[in-house]
């Protein structure tokens, strides 16, 4: 027994030494994580100890319930044999979930078993492989319509849609919408007392506007309900401002053929960003005169089957909806698409810190401060042709810098922005994020 104790010892340090990269995150000055050392080491302890008795009782079975058995305990140790330590997933576009406390405030914390499943799930090794080959084998297997947990697609005309029609709050309540007229009347006199010019834009989302290509919901589209235009009829109403809301005009986009939104992406296209970036230049040329649009024949044309939706001129890719989806199906990557780059790239100068961007074009006029979400990307290419500086940052992560209790936390953006001093003020976002003007001057006490 005492000999047993000891082979079952040094086993475990073994396991210890294969699994370092589980519990020794060496990309963050070696941290060391207890909690899943001493899971690892008792689980392999007991496997070791009980390891003959296993045996015994598989003596008396056949060879190849013995080997089967014995894959299985071995495969156990397979997916924590190296464990993703990265914060963030490129492909799904979140933070991935940390380790939990066992001790929270000096109390137990009782969901531990709970987050440290989702930790595992979200970090094991080979998750994505296995992901993407389920995924792909339910393309094989599927009809027209594949449908996955979040999104799903067509084979027949190649659209992938969201499953929801909205993520975030359905519909707003009276008190939300006053709540969100407050800060926004609050956001206005902090630009008004600063001489800047306040424009808001909230994009419709490719689930409205292409609900006649989502086969699957056709008999429903009826019942949807569109909670920005009350937000928008709301601060018309108390504000007598203007939330400028699209959608009209990308539809007679859609109608004139062009692809509003990409297919296999949820960001609208260099088209669509066009659109958009003349329906801004119209409305602020009301306060400046001597801004004017900058012509189509003023840029380059190309196209390209690819996705360009970041802040890189130069990087296409599959698409948002198509990372997420796992799969490897071409069929889906055979849409050609339209780009415009502008023919003078010399004159504008790009400085990039993350989410964070700085234009500055000498031919410009106005300084412009740009706050929102992604939806801002393509639109800025265009809008660096007019402006001498931009000073643009994307909300989408608020545990990223600048830290921040909310996405447009405007009790730390505001000084940023006075540090920038703008003549314009540009918040445009995704009508899903229409949901972070209730949080734009966070108070613990709403919550």
């Amino acid at each position: 027994m005492k000999n047993l104790n000891i082979a079952a010892i040094l086993f475990s340090i073994l396991i210890l030494c294969v699994t370092n990269y589980a519990w020794l995150d060496y990309s963050s000055n070696e941290e060391f994580n207890f909690p899943l050392f001493f899971i690892i080491l008792t689980f392999s302890y007991i496997i070791y100890s009980k390891f003959f008795i296993i045996i015994d009782i598989l003596k008396k079975n056949n060879p190849t319930n013995t080997i089967f058995i014995i894959t299985i305990f071995c495969m156990l140790f397979l997916p924590i044999s190296i464990i993703n330590h990265d914060s963030i997933s490129d492909s799904e576009e979140r933070f991935l979930a940390k380790f939990p406390k066992l001790l929270e405030d000096n109390h137990f914390n009782y969901k531990f078993g709970h987050e440290f499943e989702n930790w595992f799930n979200d970090r094991f090794f080979g998750r994505n492989q296995i992901i993407q080959l389920y995924n792909n084998l339910k393309v094989i297997c599927s009809g027209d319509l594949v449908k996955f947990p979040t999104i799903h697609f067509y084979k027949s005309n190649g659209w992938m849609l969201a499953n929801q029609d909205f993520h975030g709050y359905k519909k707003y309540t009276n008190n939300q919408l006053n709540i969100i007229s407050t800060n926004i009347r609050q956001l206005k006199e902090f630009c008004n007392k600063n001489n800047i010019k306040l424009y808001i834009m909230v994009v419709p989302s490719k689930e409205i506007l292409y609900k006649d290509m989502d086969l699957m919901r056709l008999p429903k589209k009826s019942t949807k309900q569109n909670k920005v235009k009350t937000l928008v009829e709301k601060i018309y109403k108390d504000l007598n401002y203007e939330i400028l809301y699209p959608e009209e005009e990308l539809l007679t986009l859609k109608k004139e053929n062009k692809f509003v939104f990409f297919k296999t992406d949820t960001h609208p296209t260099d088209e669509a960003a066009y659109e958009l970036y003349k329906i801004f230049i119209k409305q602020i040329s009301k306060n400046f005169p001597d801004i004017h649009i900058t012509p189509l024949s003023e840029y380059k044309k190309s196209t390209n089957n690819l996705v360009r939706a970041g802040s890189s001129a130069d990087l296409y890719e599959e698409g948002t909806y198509y990372r997420l989806a796992y799969i490897n199906y071409q069929k889906l990557l055979n849409t050609k698409y339209t780009y415009y780059n502008y023919k003078h790239p010399e004159n504008i100068d790009i400085v990039e810190d993350g989410l964070h961007q700085t234009y500055t074009n000498k031919n410009g006029k106005y300084k412009l401060f740009i706050l929102g979400d992604s939806f801002q990307e393509n639109m800025s290419r265009f809008l660096s042709t007019n402006f001498y500086q931009i000073d643009k940052w994307r909300g989408n992560f608020k545990e990223m810098p600048p830290i921040r209790e909310s996405n447009l936390d405007m009790n730390v953006f505001e000084s940023i922005i006075l540090d920038f001093k703008p003549d314009i003020l540009f918040i445009i976002l995704h009508q899903d994020n229409a949901d972070w003007f209730f949080e734009l001057y966070p108070d613990k006490r709403r919550k």
